[in-house]
């Protein structure tokens, strides 16, 4: 859960200054979603579920679907709408959610594992 708090929080930061242009907020949101995602792939890299009980195929599921890449997709989508000139800061609602209910559904898994 902590690592949920810990991107948002880094993105509220680059996000709240006052005056910032918007090709600059995109440039360090696609700078975040792309260090993010690099570090939380290369701590993922060859750990596997292993097991036979149906906790064990969610969280293999879990694993192949990889809801951690999923919020650095979209923040990265995010970066790279604002670089264009758009208002893509409205993709970071849908990275918020994403990265909860994996915080959430991370936790029953270590609590039922």
């Amino acid at each position: 859960m902590s690592r949920v708090w810990g991107d948002f929080a880094t993105i509220a930061g680059s996000a709240s200054g006052a005056g910032t242009p918007g090709w600059v907020l995109g440039l360090e949101l696609v700078a975040i979603a792309v260090g993010c995602g690099v570090a939380m792939g290369m701590i993922a890299h060859g750990r596997h579920p292993q097991g036979d009980g149906p906790e064990d195929s969610l969280a293999r599921l879990l694993d192949a679907v990889s809801l951690n890449l999923l919020t650095m997709l979209l923040v990265l989508v995010a970066g790279c709408i604002q670089l264009a000139g758009d208002d893509g800061l409205y993709w970071l609602g849908p990275a918020i959610v994403v990265a909860l209910v994996n915080g959430v559904t991370n936790a029953w898994l270590f609590l039922t594992r």
